[in-house]
């Protein structure tokens, strides 16, 4: 087994705690307030991915999909968009469903 199978594997096995994060964190404010909170670290996550794939739409890749080819910022800045998307996502329906 590599290292990304490894590290793969761990993520798959912890998927259930790590989705489970933002539970605490957005219930500990009043509903009104998490839901903005969890829409503000939507739009900014949507915002570092957008960044990241200009990068590549500067270069003349129109169609891709990941990070591969992007500098070492563009990979960083889309996994962190993605990582906010998910968080604040979970965030609000957290929210949503136990307010």
């Amino acid at each position: 087994m590599g290292k990304t199978s490894a590290i793969a594997n761990i993520l798959i096995g912890l998927s259930p705690i790590i989705l489970a994060l933002p539970i605490p964190a957005f219930l500990s404010f009043r509903s009104g307030l998490s839901l903005v909170l969890a829409t503000f670290v939507m739009v900014f996550g949507f915002i570092a991915f957008a960044v990241a794939k200009l990068a590549r739409f500067r270069s003349g890749r129109w169609f891709s999909f990941g990070y591969r080819g992007m500098p070492k910022w563009g990979r960083y800045s889309y996994i962190g968009g993605l990582v906010a998307v998910a968080f604040g996502a979970v965030g609000s329906l957290t929210t949503v469903w136990l307010r």
